[in-house]
Order: C-alpha cells, then structure tokens, then sequence
C-alpha cells in the first residue's frame, strides 16, 4: 500500500487559486495511474490531496521503485494549468508492504492505511519530496524493517 500526498498543496491553492488546484489534483493522477499496472494496481483519490495506491503482486523492493518512478515523475512533469502557467509540484509517499502468506488475517484496512500514513509523514517530516518504506512489522519477528530511505532531493515541494 501506498500513500501519496501532495507537497505544500494548500500554498498551491492559495497561489494559483482552486481550478489550478484541480488541473494539478487531475495531473498527478493521471502520473499516478499512467506509472502503475493498468487491471492489477488501483489508484483511488483519498481525502484532499492524497492518494491511496494499492499495488498486489508486489514486493518490497517493487514498490519502493515504483514510489521512486511517481517521486520523480510527479516533480519532473508540472502542470499547466487552464491560464497556461506552469505550477511545479512534489509529492511525498509512505509505502508499507504486507506479505499476506506471512502475517495471515490480522491486518485490518484501517492498520494498513495507518500505517502507510505515518510512513507518509516521516517522509514529510523529513523534508518532503521524499520516500518513506517499511515492511509490516510482524514479519521481522515484531520489528520493523526500512527498505528504502530516499533522502529529499532539490526539487521544489
């Protein structure tokens, strides 16, 4: 599971106004299920600015990559908007990967998304535009395991 949360997506609102807002909202969707598995992956908007990314099939390794590829693709491609001006955007992920065969029935939806959401917020924590990703803690004997700590990198956010 994935959680994508748009950086600083308030100061974009309030810069360029709502309908700018909403082209970057649809831009960075399409990123989001253009970089995924069309019939495998699903891509769902949840809440404001964030996304809920599920991606089965998937390791830990996979999805960390696939996190880094929206990471990127999200700051290398701005939005135009409808006025035509560019609005630069980031965005900041928290990937939490389940091994189902492993941890059996105890996970609930809500501990999923929990989990994947505080990842989401040491990734802003850490200076956004960034990655946090752990795999689910019962699979290290109760510990948890970072996979991948992608350091913030120079692109606005």
């Amino acid at each position: 599971m994935v959680v994508c949360d748009i950086d600083h997506f308030k100061s974009i609102n309030d810069t360029h106004g709502h309908q700018s807002g909403d082209a970057v909202l649809q831009h960075i969707a399409s990123v989001l299920r253009a970089t995924t598995r069309r019939h495998v992956d699903s891509v769902v908007r949840y809440g404001g600015e964030e996304f809920l990314l599920l991606l089965p099939q998937t390791g830990p390794d996979g999805a960390s990559y696939v996190a880094e590829r929206l990471r990127t693709s999200i700051a290398g491609n701005p939005t135009m908007d409808g006025a035509g001006r560019r609005i630069e955007a980031t965005a900041s992920f928290g990937v939490l990967s389940v091994d189902f065969s492993v941890v059996g029935g105890d996970v609930t939806e809500t501990s999923l998304i929990a989990g994947a959401d505080a990842l989401l917020y040491e990734a802003k924590a850490s200076g956004r535009n960034s990655i946090r990703s752990r795999e689910w803690p019962g699979e290290s004997q109760g510990q948890d395991v970072d996979i991948l700590v992608q350091t913030t990198c120079d692109a606005p956010g």
